[in-house]
C-alpha cells in the first residue's frame, strides 16, 4: 500500500526486552537511534504520542514533545503529566500536529 502511493519505511526499530532496558519507553534510547542515523537534532524534532511514556521518551532523547487527544491522549491529559515534561503541545489528532508543524508553530 505505501509503495503505490510512493512512500517506504527507511527503519523499524523495536526493543524485545520485558524489562527496564534503555532503549525501551520510558527510556529514550531507539529515538536518540533514530536521531543519529538520520543526522538530525533532537530539539529539532517533535515526537508524537498519546501516552506519558511517549513523552517522557522524548524528554530523555532532547526532542519536543507534543500529546495528541486521540487514541489515550485524552486520558492521559486529563490524568496530568509531570512538570518536568513542560512545554509539552497539544492537538486534536496528528493531522494536526503536521498542519502545525508546516505551519511553523511546532
Amino acid at each position: 500500500m505505501l509503495a503505490s502511493r510512493n512512500a517506504k519505511v527507511d527503519m523499524i526499530l523495536c526493543c524485545g526486552y520485558d524489562h527496564k532496558c534503555p532503549r525501551r519507553k520510558p527510556s529514550g534510547g531507539m529515538l536518540r537511534e533514530a536521531l543519529a542515523h538520520y543526522h538530525v537534532a533532537p530539539a529539532d524534532t517533535p515526537f508524537v504520542g498519546d501516552q506519558a511514556d511517549d513523552l517522557k521518551a522524548a524528554f530523555h532523547a532532547g526532542c519536543k514533545r507534543v500529546l495528541v487527544r486521540t487514541g489515550l491522549g485524552s486520558k492521559t491529559l486529563a490524568e496530568g503529566l509531570p512538570q518536568y515534561l513542560s512545554p509539552v503541545a497539544v492537538h486534536d489528532d496528528l493531522a494536526a500536529v503536521v498542519s502545525a508543524q508546516l505551519a511553523g508553530k511546532l
